[in-house]
């Protein structure tokens, strides 16, 4: 990454990858200090408005010093879905690549990086009642007992995950009372929605 100013950023994408408060944000940071760039969050709690703090998001002094882009553009209200940061995503590196700068994706978010890298599963939208309807349910019966209910209805997911992965469970679950189909049973269709690109792990 030496010579990091002469990459092509109609083409590449770099990527920084890590756990929270790992010092991603300071290494983009510094790529950034060196090459035109705009940093765009992949992590899936920092797309919230109100986690900074938990979050470890990027200080106001270095999104002002920097483009960034995706950090608290949702509120804790509402739900994001790899699907729809996929969709914000996509607008932002084109976004940037129009403006000729080097898009920097930045999260701790094995998912969505999965998912800029190689798109996702068409799984049909499911509606706020079910989704609550599972969180519910779970909160309900326990961790144990939720994964047996989920195994009931689709034993190749459940067989994946551990009984304390409560989000991707409940995401199972609802996916099953939405469509009647397991979530294996979408995941196993061809995926759509990467990001054009080639894909520069930092």
């Amino acid at each position: 990454m030496s010579d990091i100013s002469s990459i092509d950023v109609s083409q590449n994408i770099l990527v920084i990858a890590g756990p929270t408060a790992s010092g991603k944000s300071a290494i983009a940071m510094d790529i950034a200090q060196k090459c035109n760039s705009v940093i765009i969050n992949a992590d899936s709690m920092q797309v919230y408005s109100d986690l900074q703090i938990l979050t470890a998001r990027p200080t106001h002094q270095d999104m002002e010093t920097t483009p960034h882009a995706l950090y608290g553009v949702i509120d804790g209200s509402r739900r994001c879905n790899v699907r729809h940061w996929l969709e914000l995503a996509t607008r932002e590196v084109e976004k940037a690549r129009l403006l000729g700068k080097l898009p920097i994706l930045v999260g701790g978010t094995g998912l969505y990086l999965n998912a800029a890298r190689h798109g996702i599963s068409q799984i049909p939208e499911v509606s706020e009642e079910i989704h609550n309807k599972a969180v519910s349910v779970h909160q309900d019966i326990g961790a144990r007992s939720f994964k047996e209910l989920v195994a009931q209805n689709d034993s190749e997911t459940a067989s994946r995950l551990a009984e304390g992965d409560s989000q991707r469970l409940i995401r199972a679950m609802e996916v099953y009372w939405q469509t009647n189909k397991p979530l294996s049973y979408w995941q196993s269709h061809s995926l759509t929605g990467a990001i054009s690109g080639n894909f520069i792990h930092v």
